[in-house]
């Protein structure tokens, strides 16, 4: 039996997923844990409330017998940093990130459920599907927290959205824009893009569907973010630019596909 612990947003939930998944393929047993309203609070567990996906949630007794028995037998247990990928098979726990492409096996999917569009969605749908559409994810909000900034800022600058939207222009001349974020003010401010479309609206619980319209997009700019890492994933585009540096303080996961370009 394997326990895999589900926390943090959507993006490192799909990681989990895929490790989970992985375990599986490897002959074990495998439930959740859901812990995803502890640490930063995002969305709650959004996994298989917008995703195809089969999990099982950890029996409530096995959940009491961890409560008591952690400090105890910390052998059965498996904690890592974002980038581990030497994980130990012997232990019952697993509460990380899982960040490495060997886990995501070719018969691991990662499917949208049909969702219900709003008026405002679906009209930005069908314009990416009758456009040379790239989606661009900025992401600042929780970045700029005191906590986050070590890790997260000054690596999606200015500098390179302007290297990005650059190369993209040049190799797909027909480019269309559609720009995520959650600080659509300082894109509209700093990006090079004109006739753009600046999805806005989508907030709060509707967040997902960013993801789920970027996910749409012929190719993809990404952030340092899960969030739109699996946008592009879930799109199976070749034409994805990430940032070569994905954290501050600790070295880049190995997630990328090598059709990729990393700026």
């Amino acid at each position: 039996m394997k326990i895999v612990v589900l926390l943090g947003g959507i993006g490192n939930q799909l990681f989990q997923y895929v490790f989970y998944c992985y375990l599986q393929s490897k002959g074990h047993r495998v439930y959740y844990k859901d812990e995803t309203l502890s640490g930063l609070a995002h969305n709650g567990r959004e996994l298989d409330k917008y995703f195809q996906v089969n999990i099982r949630p950890v029996p409530w007794i096995i959940t009491m017998f961890l409560k008591c028995s952690w400090r105890f037998f910390p052998k059965y247990y498996k904690q890592c940093i974002a980038t581990d990928q030497n994980y130990l098979e012997s232990k019952l726990l697993f509460i990380g990130y899982w960040m490495n492409k060997k886990f995501r096996l070719p018969t691991i999917e990662v499917q949208f459920k049909p969702l219900p569009l709003k008026h405002a969605n679906q009209a930005v749908l069908e314009q990416i599907q009758i456009t040379d559409s790239i989606s661009l994810h900025v992401r600042r909000g929780d970045y700029l927290l005191p906590e986050c900034t070590k890790r997260f800022c000054g690596i999606c600058t200015k500098e390179y959205y302007q290297e990005a939207i650059s190369f993209m222009c040049k190799k797909r001349q027909a480019a269309k824009f559609f720009v995520f974020s959650d600080d659509i003010p300082w894109c509209r401010e700093h990006l090079p893009v004109t006739d753009a479309v600046f999805v806005d609206w989508n907030t709060g619980n509707d967040s997902i569907y960013d993801m789920y319209l970027m996910s749409h997009c012929k190719a993809n700019i990404i952030a340092n973010s899960t969030f739109s890492y699996w946008g592009a994933i879930i799109s199976n585009n070749s034409d994805v630019i990430y940032p070569k540096k994905w954290f501050g303080d600790i070295p880049a996961p190995d997630i990328f596909p090598s059709s990729w370009i990393g700026i």
